[in-house]
C-alpha cells in the first residue's frame, strides 16, 4: 500500500469512529444496578400455633460493610420468638449468614408494636461482603388465623469507607395462618443445661425449644417426617408422625450427641483434633475455634472432649425413639 493510500485510510477509520460516537454506535459501560432488599420465607403458609423464619435478603451487594434495618410486622397475628433465649437482654432476632461475625450496635424486637430494628457492622480484617445473603434472619411464631404481613419499613447500607448505598426494596410478605394440630416433645443437648434455641421441623413446619427443650409445633393434618439439629450435635430423625386436626401427637423425648465439632454427621478424629488444637482455650485465645466448644459454654476443655470421645464412631441421623 502507497503512503498516500495508508494516510486516507486512516482518516477515514479516524471518521468512522467519530460518527459511531456521536451516534451513540459504541457500546457503553453499562451503570452497576442497586441491590436489592427483599424478604424470603420457605413457606408462606403457616398454621396456627407454628413457627416460620423470614430472612432479610440483600442481592447484588458489593462492598457491604454494615447494614441497619427496621421491620413492621402485623403483631395481632405474628410474634418474635427470641433468638437467644435470655430473657435479660429483651427479644432479639438472628443475625444472617452474612453478618454472622459482625458486631451488634442494635438487636431488638418489639412484639407489643410490631417492630424490629437491627444494626450491625463487620470488623477488620473481615472482608466486605459481595454477593447475595441473608442479613437478618426472624423466626416468628404464628398466634392468630388470618393473613400476616411482615414488611421493610427502613434499612440504611454501609460500605467500608462508610458511605451510604443506594438500594431497591422488594414488596412485603404475607403469610397466610390456618387452624392444624401440634406436634409436641422435647430435644435436650447432652452436655448443657440450657436447652432453648433447637430448631425442630415437622415436614417444611418449624419451631425452637424453650430452655427445658419442650417444643409445641403445629402442622396440617398429614404424615411427617420429624428432625432436629443442632450445630456440632449429630442430628435425630423421626418418620411416619401423624397429625390430626386439633389434637397433639406426642412424641418421645430425644437427646441429641455432641462431639461433631465440623458438622459433617459423624464424630471421629477430625472432630477431636479440632477440639485439641482448640484444648484451654477461650474467645480470647489464640488459638480459639467456635467449632470446639461442643457444649456452648466459651471454653474449651476436657468436657468437649469427652462429648466426642465418648460419641466416637457414632453418626446421623440419630435414631428417634
Amino acid at each position: 500500500m502507497r503512503d498516500g493510500e495508508g494516510k486516507l485510510l486512516r482518516a477515514s477509520q479516524a471518521l468512522l469512529v467519530l460518527l459511531l460516537l456521536l451516534a451513540g454506535g459504541l457500546p457503553r459501560s453499562v451503570a452497576a444496578q442497586a441491590p436489592v432488599l427483599s424478604l424470603s420465607s420457605a413457606t408462606t403458609v403457616v398454621p396456627v400455633g407454628s413457627a416460620v423464619v423470614v430472612d432479610v435478603i440483600v442481592s447484588g451487594v458489593t462492598d457491604l460493610y454494615g447494614a441497619e434495618i427496621e421491620l413492621g410486622f402485623d403483631h395481632t397475628r405474628l410474634q418474635v420468638l427470641d433468638a437467644d433465649g435470655v430473657s435479660a437482654n429483651g427479644v432479639q432476632v438472628a443475625a444472617g449468614e452474612l453478618l454472622q461475625t459482625a458486631y451488634q450496635a442494635e438487636n431488638l424486637a418489639d412484639n407489643g408494636s410490631g417492630s424490629v430494628r437491627f444494626a450491625a457492622s463487620l470488623e477488620r480484617p473481615s472482608p466486605a461482603v459481595a454477593g447475595s445473603g441473608s442479613l437478618v434472619r426472624i423466626t416468628f411464631s404464628a398466634v392468630a388465623a388470618g393473613s400476616g404481613t411482615v414488611s421493610l419499613t427502613g434499612a440504611l447500607l454501609a460500605n467500608s469507607d462508610g458511605y451510604a448505598m443506594s438500594y431497591t426494596v422488594g414488596q412485603p410478605l404475607t403469610l397466610a395462618i390456618g387452624d392444624v394440630g401440634w406436634v409436641v416433645g422435647q430435644v435436650t443437648l447432652q452436655g448443657r443445661t440450657n436447652q432453648a434455641g433447637t430448631p425442630v421441623y415437622v415436614g417444611s413446619y418449624a419451631g425452637i425449644t424453650d430452655s427445658s427443650g419442650a417444643f409445641r409445633i403445629a402442622a396440617p393434618a398429614g404424615v411427617y417426617d420429624v428432625r432436629t439439629e443442632a450445630p456440632r450435635y449429630l442430628d435425630a430423625l423421626r418418620t411416619g408422625v401423624q397429625v390430626q386436626l386439633g389434637h397433639e401427637t406426642v412424641l418421645s423425648a430425644v437427646k441429641l450427641l455432641g462431639g461433631d465439632a465440623n458438622d459433617d454427621g459423624a464424630v471421629n478424629v477430625v472432630d477431636l483434633a479440632i477440639i485439641g488444637r482448640a484444648f484451654g482455650s477461650t474467645p480470647s485465645s489464640s488459638n480459639w475455634d467456635e467449632r470446639a466448644d461442643i457444649n456452648g459454654d466459651s471454653v474449651v476443655n476436657i468436657r468437649d472432649f469427652v462429648l466426642a470421645a465418648s460419641n466416637f464412631g457414632k453418626s446421623e441421623p440419630l435414631v428417634w425413639p
